[in-house]
């Protein structure tokens, strides 16, 4: 999948909202400076343009923001969870330097309501969220750059729970 153009916005979302403890990989080049990454445990996707939100908020960058779930992401200055609820709230951030045209490879680990980021094999992040999304899709989602993804792996965890 490929987003091109110089400000490219938008997400993408595969799988069952039902989907439960997962982990997902996928490769990452931007071409720009990057601000993109994966969606986890998404459900709920909408576009403001769709659902009636004033005029002001119906444009593609605030689209990247309208679903519920967490966005795992590559930006110029380091690795970022955020918690999606149709706006965007930072959980956790690591610092770290990304830059255009390099592979890189993201990779999430949802358990519960712990999620582990690691970035080419390393551990970035390893958050557990008190109020946690516990189910849902996994999605790409850009916000502001050119890039292109590759490689989208998902394989589900077997856990003692209900799963």
């Amino acid at each position: 999948l490929s987003m091109s153009g110089s400000a490219a916005f938008g997400k993408v979302l595969y799988g069952s909202p039902n989907w439960g403890d997962y982990e997902v990989e996928v490769s990452i080049v931007s071409n720009t400076t990057p601000n993109c990454g994966l969606l986890v445990r998404a459900t709920n996707p909408g576009n403001p343009a769709f659902l009636g939100a004033q005029p002001s908020r119906n444009d593609a960058a605030t689209a990247t923001d309208w679903v519920q779930g967490y966005f795992v992401g590559l930006t110029p200055d380091g690795v970022v969870l955020g918690k999606q609820s149709y706006s965007y709230r930072e959980l956790a951030r690591a610092d770290a330097t990304f830059r255009a045209g390099k592979t890189y490879v993201l990779k999430v680990i949802c358990t519960g309501a712990r999620l582990q980021v690691y970035v080419d094999g390393v551990l970035y992040l390893d958050y557990t969220d008190p109020e946690p999304y516990m189910q849902g899709m996994v999605g790409v989602r850009t916000h502001n750059c050119a890039l292109t993804f590759d490689a989208l792996q998902i394989k589900p965890l077997k856990t003692n729970s209900t799963q």
